[in-house]
């Protein structure tokens, strides 16, 4: 290879690595521009709603989320109130994983998302104990509808409701 060839190679290279050095910076600043006007459109003292059916009414305290914004919550939660992992054990669903629940049984509970389920968003609660002379161990799936944010700026799971196959 000739000088000049390697020459205009080490220029081209050059170019493209300063242009994807742009590229990537102006990416990085967008999305921490996104996140920061996402994170003021959710204030504490309200309770962001998505129902899979769109009948949500939103109210002086209840704020009807997009899709979109219920994705970010989701996958932003940093837990789940006792009253969600409550509803998630319900009694009136599964009285094992309910006596569990409520005799000291939590173990876990976990937040995902899941694309293809109507109820994108999950809350997994894990109860584990005794019942009936027994060793139990359960995992119930449950759709998450509400979230707040709380005194610490944390977003929380605060209704979950299980879901049956």
């Amino acid at each position: 290879m000739n000088i000049k060839k390697i020459a205009y190679r080490i220029i081209c290279l050059s170019i493209l690595i300063g242009v994807l050095a742009a590229c990537s910076k102006s990416t990085e600043k967008k999305k921490t521009q996104d996140e920061s006007a996402i994170k003021e459109k959710f204030k504490q003292g309200f309770e962001y709603t998505w129902y899979p059916d769109g009948s949500c009414k939103s109210s002086s305290d209840q704020v009807c989320i997009s899709l979109e914004d219920y994705k970010y919550l989701c996958l932003n939660s940093d837990g789940a109130s006792k009253w969600a992992n409550t509803l998630a054990t319900a009694s009136w669903y599964d009285h094992v994983a309910s006596h569990l629940y409520e005799n000291g049984g939590f173990q876990d509970n976990t937040i995902t998302w899941r694309e293809s389920a109507q109820t994108k968003c999950r809350l997994g609660v894990v109860v584990a104990g005794i019942y009936q002379g027994s060793s139990w161990r359960k995992m119930i799936d449950a759709g998450v509808s509400k979230f707040i944010v709380n005194s610490d700026n944390k977003i929380i799971v605060t209704n979950a409701n299980p879901i049956s196959y």
